[in-house]
């Protein structure tokens, strides 16, 4: 076993389920309640999706959350008309970067459900942003133009857009959460958070990296398997946020994580192919709707934090402690009126898991330096233009 297996082991046996999520301002973990970790571990386990979508529809007719959704092509749209079926959302306004969904989002703007859709173009950003709760950065292009593109071309290709509108989130709503779905997440996570912790606006707990595409798809392929309703099913994930660096746990698959050695070797090649069958998809087909429901998914969990709803976790890609040797991680997080209330950390997972996770902790890196170091590049030009 490697030095680095060792520790992965090591830390899994040490911090369990409990948080290692250091808070801004303060070098030190705060002191664990074990019966608290206990009951949030519990209810994880124990609630169903479609426990949680109940409980979110009960109770929330005082909800005031305003979500505000920029991106282009038709994965925004299919987002704002998911939300719209639910009530804890009290506004959608979606920022067309690319002038194109006008017409379809007015016919959406009739169904007969509470919260309403608000269509602004590019040049109108100023207005959509202002007191919004969510902010849900999306592709300034449907997934299906980038699909199979590297990581590198992608983040090359979106960092100038990624930048430039993270730079009007600080303007108009700096206290909003701000979900970052712009691929590659690993990276563009990383540049949304370096450019909001250099203007002294930074809080971690509201900046989340969305891996929901990676994880609708590997739940959907175990039920298909275990002949179970996705519903029902909870896989988590942990490492990075893109097919290359996040790692499904199937050991700790809920309510069953027993696999032969072909279910998982198939659940990790239909896995690692999301990526590209994004890529082949034409727009408006299936790739872009199931990234819709995938987003509303998160930005329903993160409103029902913020209105206070008990137990909601969900898996992330965040500034994390969990591990020292990643800045950023994916893992399930509890959320809260704060955005992230507790990182719940690595559980205890096999020897193939803590393997995979090893062999993604260099891309990590690798992006999220690549991501921090644009940022700063671009800083030193304005300083000497």
């Amino acid at each position: 076993m490697t030095v680095l297996s060792r520790l992965f082991l090591d830390l899994s046996r040490r911090y369990g389920r409990c948080s290692v999520f250091a808070r801004r301002g303060s070098s030190k973990v705060p002191p664990i309640d074990e019966r608290k970790v206990q009951r949030v571990e519990k209810s994880a386990k124990g609630s169903t999706r479609r426990e949680k979508d109940e409980n979110t529809q009960r109770g929330d007719e005082a909800s005031d959350v305003r979500v505000c959704i920029i991106g282009g092509g038709v994965t925004p749209l299919y987002t704002a008309i998911l939300l719209k079926q639910y009530r804890i959302i009290k506004s959608i306004r979606l920022v067309d970067m690319r002038d194109s969904t006008s017409e379809a989002l007015t016919d959406a703007s009739h169904l007969e459900t509470s919260p309403r859709i608000d269509y602004f173009r590019k040049k109108d950003i100023k207005r959509a942003l202002r007191e919004a709760n969510i902010v849900a950065l999306m592709d300034e292009t449907d997934v299906g133009a980038a699909g199979n593109a590297a990581t590198r071309e992608q983040f090359k290709s979106t960092a100038d857009y990624v930048r430039q509108t993270t730079d009007r989130i600080l303007r108009f709503c700096p206290d909003a959460v701000v979900a970052v779905f712009a691929r590659p997440v690993t990276a563009t996570l990383a540049m949304v958070s370096e450019i909001f912790r250099s203007s002294g606006w930074w809080n971690p707990d509201r900046i989340v990296g969305s891996t929901a595409m990676y994880g609708g798809r590997i739940e959907e392929v175990t039920a298909a398997i275990l002949n179970l309703e996705r519903a029902s099913l909870s896989v988590p994930l942990a490492g990075g946020a893109d097919a290359r660096t996040v790692v499904p746990l199937l050991s700790r698959t809920v309510p069953f994580n027993q696999f032969t050695k072909v279910q998982r070797k198939t659940l990790l090649q239909s896995f690692r192919a999301v990526d590209e069958e994004a890529g082949t998809g034409l727009p408006g087909e299936g790739p872009s709707l199931s990234s819709g429901t995938a987003a509303a998914k998160l930005l329903i969990d993160l409103a029902a934090g913020l209105t206070g709803h008990d137990h909601v976790v969900t898996c992330a890609y965040v500034r994390s402690d969990v591990l020292p040797l990643c800045r950023f991680f994916t893992s399930e997080l509890e959320l809260g009126p704060g955005g992230v209330k507790r990182n719940l950390g690595l559980p205890k997972i096999s020897a193939g898991e803590v393997l995979l996770i090893e062999q993604a902790i260099p891309l990590i890196n690798e992006h999220v330096d690549m991501a921090i170091a644009a940022v700063r590049t671009e800083k030193t030009r304005a300083r000497t233009r």
